[in-house]
């Protein structure tokens, strides 16, 4: 799927052969002020639980229901819902549709496409602090980890936690460090305190299954002690 880069946001990181041309995104996240209106659906599991998302669900919301929810939601700027063009595996009539945030104020701080009539791919930055650790305390242990730059030449480190089985994932993108990823390589694990930018919730034929283009695609090696 094709996005320019001026939107800056998402998780580029989960180098799927999709997902992987998805953003740039603008780099570890720092502290973050909790809004109480931002998004925090993962933990309360409300309305529903991961990875349904407000009561949209993959493969079964309608682009009408998805838009009439999104109008709805406290943290989103309802003003800024629109509809592009984007590519999906072999769908080139593949749709996004993208808002921003209000709680916290965020540009395209989400978005949910569809691709041969539905839902695909559901996908919204962490407006509030969120850990790797957090993650696996409410998921269980990943399937797999994904890290690396976002090419061979790049600095930095991409980070994705995925479960495919529950079709969700967590990613990070740290443009100024690779030392989480060195971490990773040298075999001491994953640091738990990391905090994810961005969860998505994807259809099972995005995710990875090998190494290749961004990243080493590993089984799950535990946290750093």
């Amino acid at each position: 799927m094709s996005i320019e880069i001026s939107r800056n946001r998402f998780l580029l990181s989960i180098c799927l052969p999709v997902v992987f041309c998805l953003l740039v995104v603008t780099g570890c996240a720092s502290t973050r002020i909790d809004d109480p209106l931002a998004d925090h659906s993962f933990l309360t599991n409300q309305p529903c639980a991961a990875p349904c998302w407000y009561g949209i669900k993959l493969g079964d919301t309608s682009k009408d229901s998805v838009r009439t929810t999104l109008k709805k939601l406290p943290f989103v700027d309802s003003a800024s819902i629109q509809e592009t063009q984007q590519i999906w595996l072999n769908d080139p009539n593949a749709i996004e549709i993208d808002y921003n945030c209000l709680h916290p104020l965020d540009k395209e701080c989400g978005g949910i496409q569809f691709a041969s009539g539905e839902i695909k791919l559901i996908w919204t930055t962490v407006g509030y602090d969120l850990t790797f650790k957090q993650v696996v305390d409410v998921l269980g242990p990943p399937e797999y980890v994904d890290y690396g730059p976002d090419h061979p030449e790049a600095y930095g480190c991409l980070i994705d936690l995925t479960w495919p089985k529950k079709s969700i994932g967590v990613h990070i993108h740290d443009l100024n460090s690779d030392a989480h990823c060195k971490m990773i390589a040298d075999g001491n694990g994953v640091a738990p305190d990391i905090k994810v930018e961005t969860i998505s919730y994807s259809s099972f034929e995005v995710f990875r299954s090998k190494s290749g283009g961004c990243c080493i695609h590993a089984t799950w090696p535990g946290f750093a002690k």
